[in-house]
Formats: structure tokens, sequence, C-alpha cells
């Protein structure tokens, strides 16, 4: 074997195959000036996938060696506050960046850039008769890394207000909800850059009774209860076919 002659650690190389080689820099360093809401951009995914993850890298190799380290943690947990209990959307808009974005995936509801996302925050999240006042945010997985927090939460709330970010347009059904989140959480600095929110709606509109499951692969409370008790709940229920292998050799 080999004796290594270096103190220094071993250099990790990472390739991005799908991208292409030129322009060797497609992204500029600062955040975008202008931006037209609702434009169909043409960044190659793989582009974007590339930047994103070459960043949190490179990223995370100066701040393990130089620093600095920032409490992400209570800075996320601070933000939460704000858009929870205080309901606060100035303060909520104080954790982010100067052009932060926030995605609901399911309902691709949020907003980019600042002003979008305050009047977000100011009348369609924060003010009162949105969020259900006996919302509960359960923490089932936290992941921290070097610039982001991925979150896995259940939500839960009885549905009593009309809920624009979940439910757009539907009125309150007064039936009780349990969500299973997963937010992706970035961070520049001490600031929140974006939020990626993801969830099942099927399984929403299922416990309201506004989807109906049969002959369909969905589920309603079941999906998020089997989050908070894996063990608890039986998996492969909306699978016919599993009967099929039962007893098979499995080697």
């Amino acid at each position: 074997m080999d004796t290594p002659t270096s103190r220094h650690p071993p250099i990790a190389v990472h390739a991005y195959p799908l991208v292409p080689a030129s322009p060797p820099f497609p992204f500029l360093a600062g955040p975008p000036i202008d931006h037209a809401s609702g434009k169909v951009g043409t960044i190659d995914p793989h582009l974007r996938s590339a930047n994103n993850l070459a960043y949190t890298r490179t990223l995370e190799l100066l701040r393990r060696e130089l620093g600095p380290h920032f409490p992400l943690e209570k800075l996320w947990e601070k933000h939460t506050y704000y858009e929870f209990v205080e309901r606060d959307a100035p303060k909520t808009m104080s954790t982010m960046v100067a052009t932060p974005y926030v995605n609901h995936v399911p309902t691709m509801t949020g907003g980019v850039g600042y002003q979008d996302l305050a009047r977000f925050y100011k009348y369609h999240f924060t003010k009162e008769n949105v969020t259900p006042p006996d919302t509960e945010l359960i923490t089932i997985s936290r992941t921290v890394g070097a610039d982001r927090i991925i979150d896995e939460m259940i939500f839960k709330c009885t549905h009593t207000t009309e809920v624009d970010y979940f439910l757009p347009g539907i009125k309150p059904t007064g039936k009780p909800l349990e969500i299973a989140l997963v937010g992706v959480v970035a961070f520049r600095g001490d600031k929140l850059t974006f939020e990626h929110i993801y969830w099942d709606q099927a399984s929403l509109l299922v416990q309201l009774g506004l989807l109906d499951p049969k002959g369909l692969p969905v589920a309603g409370v079941e999906v998020a209860r089997k989050v908070v008790d894996p063990f608890g709940l039986p998996s492969n229920t909306l699978m016919a076919k599993w009967k099929e292998s039962e007893g098979l050799a499995i080697d």
C-alpha cells in the first residue's frame, strides 16, 4: 500500500456529463435585477441542476475549512415563527434575501421576487382567516447541510378557513386535515433564498371529500399517518398485484 506523502485531504472531483461544455459559466453570481413573473425560462434544466449542486458542494468545503458558520436551524425556526405564530409578513420577509422565491409545488402558490412574495405573505398567508387558527406543525425529520435544510413535517389543522396556499378557491369544510410535507429551504448567508414545499394534494382532496379514491392509487389521512408511524400501517395497500407475490422466493 502506498504511503500518503501529503497531509492534505483527498480531492473530490464531481462531473456533470449532461451539461454542455459551452459556455463554461452560464450563470451570473448575483441575483436577477428584474424578473418577468410568469415568463417561461429557457435555461437548460441540467445547467440549473449542476449550478445548484456545484454551489452547495463548493460552499460545504469552504464553510468547513474557513467558515462562517450560520445557525441554519435557528434561522429557519425564526422564519416559521413569524409565519405561523406572530403571522407577521414584514418580519417573515426580513428573514429572506432581497430576491427570494417560494414555491408550494402542488398548487404553484408563493411568489418570485420581493414584491410578489411580500404580497403573497401579507394577503394570502399571514392574513387573518387564511391559515387555520389550530394549525400545528410536527417535525418528523430534519437534515441540515452547508446551505440548506430539508424538513419533513406533518401539518395538522381543521379546515375552517380558505387556505389560499393549500386549497385556493376551496371554501371551508370544517374537516380535520393531516398533511405530510417536505420543505427544501435554501440559504444565502444568514437569509433564506428559496423554499420548495411538497405534499400529496390527492391525499388532501380525499380527506375533504373532494376526490373519490375508489379505483385510484390515492389515499387520505393514511398518507400522513404512515409517515408518523411507518410500522403502524401496512404498505402496498393500493397495489392490487402485491398479493400475487405473496409466498414467492425473494432470493
